[in-house]
């Protein structure tokens, strides 16, 4: 229809900045918006105003329905649809205000806002404050507030809200207090340690699927050791159960150049979480000395780190592996820089880590295949 028409017109030009709009398109666009508002016809008023970035409608929609409701709508529906990133960023900072204007903000929502406006601080002294009331209910939001950051923010963000409340509070003097939980919370500890207890007490594997696929396959084919392996670390991942390797290490050994590589790496998908046993746990596969000796399993054992502290990588874990970028050298060193830089991408993941990302540039401006694609 016509007006479908200038509605789109509108939008284009709106999308585009233009400062030239022709005044019957925005009187079109007023006398919908004001239908929808005689309608209570908030859902559309919302998609239509976030298209159009009028963010003068959006809040006037957002306080003139159930606003809790709307508050969710947008952020949990329509946010994540945008494509710019700042008219993201603005839409944000808008839900940010409406939320601070209730008496009892939902600040759990709040700090979702903050985490993704990327302002640590402020999400350090909401969660300071929630802890200093000394108010059952105001900890356990806390506490799930912490958790909904670790499970959905970046490292970078987490490790700055962890630096910052550690800075506010009494999170830091190792008394065990609301503070230090909710800090060990964002460090993603007690996550990794309910997902690990979670997954093992659930694990339902039936071992009899692996031992048949085992005995079938031809395991001197490459592509079946492979999938076989594969198999293995998809379905005990998380698990730490790695019963299945440990019964079969003569088919084990039969591994060849990058199956030995996968066989290696799968460990790091079954021990994913293991964070304090990561080094322990593939100490028999990690070079000595600096000294290769079987490239394609430590290649794969460089990989499994990473994957073991996937998204919670530790300064050691991360200065380990950039170390073993440069630290080899000769034929074997593009396996071996090829399982550093996937463990080290695995492990930095989310953490805005100017290093990392200098380290991979340099392994990726070597012009070697191998190691240039890991990087």
């Amino acid at each position: 229809t016509v007006v479908n028409h200038a509605i789109d017109t509108y939008i284009a030009r709106r999308a585009s900045e233009a400062s030239d709009i022709d005044p019957r398109l925005e009187a079109v666009v007023e006398r919908m918006f004001a239908r929808c508002f005689k309608s209570k016809d908030y859902a559309q008023i919302i998609g239509i105003a976030i298209e159009t970035r009028r963010l003068d409608v959006l809040e006037q929609a957002l306080v003139s329905g159930d606003t809790q409701s709307l508050l969710s709508y947008v952020q949990h529906e329509c946010v994540d649809l945008i494509r710019s990133i700042s008219v993201q960023e603005q839409v944000q900072e808008l839900l940010f205000k409406v939320h601070m204007q209730f008496d009892t903000p939902d600040y759990e929502a709040v700090c979702l806002c903050l985490s993704k406006l990327n302002h640590p601080k402020k999400t350090a002294e909401i969660l300071e404050m929630l802890v200093k009331d000394q108010n059952e209910d105001k900890i356990l939001s806390a506490y799930q507030i912490a958790f909904d950051l670790d499970a959905n923010a970046t490292q970078e963000f987490t490790k700055a809200v962890v630096a910052e409340f550690e800075a506010a509070s009494a999170a830091g003097d190792g008394a065990s207090t609301p503070a230090t939980q909710i800090a060990s919370i964002l460090r993603g500890d007690e996550t990794l340690k309910l997902h690990l207890e979670f997954l093992f007490r659930n694990n339902k594997t039936d071992m009899n699927i692996l031992n048949r696929t085992c005995k079938l396959l031809d395991s001197r084919q490459s592509l079946a050791h492979n999938a076989t392996t594969f198999s293995n670390a998809f379905m005990h991942a998380g698990t730490t159960v790695d019963t299945f390797l440990r019964n079969n290490l003569e088919w084990l050994a039969r591994a060849s150049s990058w199956s030995k590589f996968s066989a290696t790496a799968a460990l790091g998908v079954i021990h994913r979480g293991q964070v304090k046993h990561g080094f322990h746990l593939l100490q028999p596969y990690l070079p000595v000395d600096n000294t290769s000796a079987s490239p394609f399993s430590e290649g794969g054992a460089f990989f499994a780190l990473g994957l073991i502290h996937a998204c919670h990588g530790t300064e050691k874990v991360v200065t380990y592996l950039q170390d073993a970028l440069v630290s080899y050298q000769g034929q074997n060193a593009e396996i071996l820089q090829h399982g550093a830089c996937l463990g080290l991408g695995a492990a930095g993941m989310g953490s805005g880590n100017e290093d990392i990302a200098t380290a991979m540039m340099n392994v990726l401006f070597t012009d070697s295949a191998v190691s240039g694609e890991a990087a």
